[in-house]
């Protein structure tokens, strides 16, 4: 943004005179690459916080109050500025910008929007963000493309600190993806952490206690400290008899209705327990690195030690593996969508429980199959009356029980589709990005599953995959997702990348057995089971 140029500020942190050493960077390196920042004069305190966020990444930023010298053409500067350095245009908009009828930044969004016209339909360059409630203006991109249709970042109100981090991480990977394997990025995960420890009171972090997490040496240890936190309450309310009993009140052990009504409600309840968890597998899932993976697998065990029990209703029982599913549904989802399959190892592969039989693997254990095995048709009832918006009633559950409303071929997975889908919706394109990384997420767990079965034959069971919504919505397709996926396996082998981040050991071989297995009892479910 530029209002004018001016001469350098004798307040706040500026040196009156620049050093020597910045005049000769900036001489050497005019075209450095960089995020642009475009902003109106009064929305200066903010950028500021913003830059330092982004510059405590490891950003290279342009600004005109340290970006422009005296003598320069300030057009021709900005103009070189946005179409020959810049790698990401940040376009700031707020109360102040929507006031103005006149200034600079109409200029910067005009060359802007010329620069995206040359760019691919599918590239990640120009990021609108919002710091108040206020219109993005309605800019021509070309090729039906609008400014005001991109996705925005909201850089205020109480989700402020996640999406600065958001925001810092998007612009990171585009600007200086080289940072990434040399800069460890988990104190920013701590940050948003330390939002999610109470669901129902978000902690505003400044974006100086961001910037300083960001360097903080310390910041696994901190890291590794918010995780526990949020968990240890949660782990404590499971194992809690007065809020998930084990056996069914003696009310109700003659009512099949009383009992399917009493069934959802558990599963609310679990999902209710269960949701200051979401955020913390979901950042660690995405942004997690090598070195984290201890957090994220002793966070899946410690659910995992709720779930043994020794007498109880079998439901009730089964159900316990309920929160399992769903924290590996959630990292799946997250880890994928990052290609971050050093952390889907970490939630999924990795962790064990320890059962009557000895340790087992927790993918062995628990599987959407298994855990709702003795109430199939109350998950049923379940799903449908939340396509109603409703509660389940008698009607619906005694119309299950006679057969004459129809079961629902994957009720687990379409509740978790549902369930989830506010916590990703920042980040997929729309409905139908959300479906395939769902159903990407169902396969990864089943070959992960398929991979543990086989390194541990005496533990081998029965396969319980092949039974979520890739298989039902796939039932005629002539490249259903499992398909897809091997064939994108096939094309690289060594080189795909779950293998490099150590899923099924780095082993070629063992990817390829899972994909058989999984492939073949897809197969064999759709047959069998949808298309008599």
């Amino acid at each position: 943004m530029v209002e004018a140029p001016s001469a350098p500020s004798t307040t706040g942190r500026q040196p009156l005179w620049p050093r020597i050493s910045d005049v000769n960077q900036v001489l050497k390196q005019p075209t450095q690459r960089h995020a642009f920042i475009s902003y109106v004069h009064e929305d200066k305190e903010r950028v500021d916080r913003l830059q330092e966020a982004l510059e405590a990444a490891g950003v290279a930023v342009w600004r005109d109050t340290k970006d422009l010298w005296p003598g320069q053409n300030w057009e021709d500067q900005i103009r070189s500025a946005i179409k020959s350095g810049s790698l990401a245009f940040i376009a700031c908009f707020s109360e102040n910008s929507e006031a103005r009828e006149t200034t600079y930044q109409n200029l910067e969004l005009a060359l802007a929007a010329d620069e995206y016209r040359l760019r691919p339909p599918t590239t990640q360059w120009l990021l609108p963000v919002r710091f108040s409630e206020c219109e993005v203006p309605d800019y021509d991109l070309g090729a039906g493309r609008r400014l005001s249709s991109i996705h925005r970042t909201d850089l205020f109100g109480s989700s402020e600190t996640v999406q600065i981090i958001r925001l810092t991480e998007t612009v990171k990977r585009i600007v200086a993806p080289q940072v990434l394997s040399e800069q460890p990025i988990a104190p920013a995960v701590a940050a948003g952490l330390a939002e999610a420890r109470k669901a129902d009171s978000p902690r505003a972090v400044r974006v100086q206690e961001i910037k300083e997490l960001l360097r903080d040496p310390n910041g696994d240890i901190a890291l590794e400290d918010l995780a526990a936190d949020v968990a240890k309450p949660i782990c404590t309310a499971l194992k809690d008899p007065e809020i998930f009993p084990t056996s069914l009140p003696a009310s109700l052990e003659r009512s099949r209705i009383g009992v399917a009504k009493y069934y959802i409600g558990r599963i609310h309840e679990y999902d209710r327990v269960l949701e200051p968890l979401f955020r913390v597998v979901q950042l660690g899932a995405m942004y997690g690195l090598p070195q984290h993976e201890v957090v994220w697998t002793n966070l899946i065990e410690a659910l995992g030690s709720t779930v043994h029990q020794r007498s109880g209703d079998p439901a009730l029982l089964e159900l316990r593996g309920y929160p399992v599913i769903v924290a590996t549904h959630v990292a799946a989802m997250a880890a994928i969508s990052r290609k971050n399959y050093v952390s889907l190892r970490a939630f999924a592969a990795t962790p064990t429980v320890r059962t009557a039989a000895g340790k087992v693997p927790v993918a062995l254990d628990y599987s959407p199959r298994r855990v709702f095995s003795e109430m199939q048709w109350v998950t049923s009832a379940l799903v449908i009356a939340e396509d109603q918006r409703a509660e389940p009633d008698d009607a619906l559950l005694e119309g299950l029980l006679r057969g004459s409303v129809g079961k629902r071929h994957t009720p687990l997975s379409d509740h978790l589709y549902r369930l989830l889908a506010p916590l990703f919706s920042d980040y997929v394109g729309d409905e139908m990005d959300y479906a395939e990384l769902f159903e990407k997420a169902e396969v990864f767990l089943d070959l992960i599953t398929a991979d543990v079965a086989a390194v541990h034959p005496e533990l081998y069971r029965s396969f319980y995959g092949g039974y979520g919504r890739y298989t039902w919505n796939h039932v005629r397709s002539p490249l259903p997702p499992e398909k897809a996926l091997s064939a994108a396996f096939e094309s690289s082998q060594k080189g795909w990348s779950p293998l490099l981040d150590g899923l099924f050991d780095g082993s070629a071989q063992r990817a390829q057995l899972a994909f058989s297995e999984v492939m073949s009892h897809a197969e064999t479910v759709r047959k069998e089971q949808w298309r008599r």
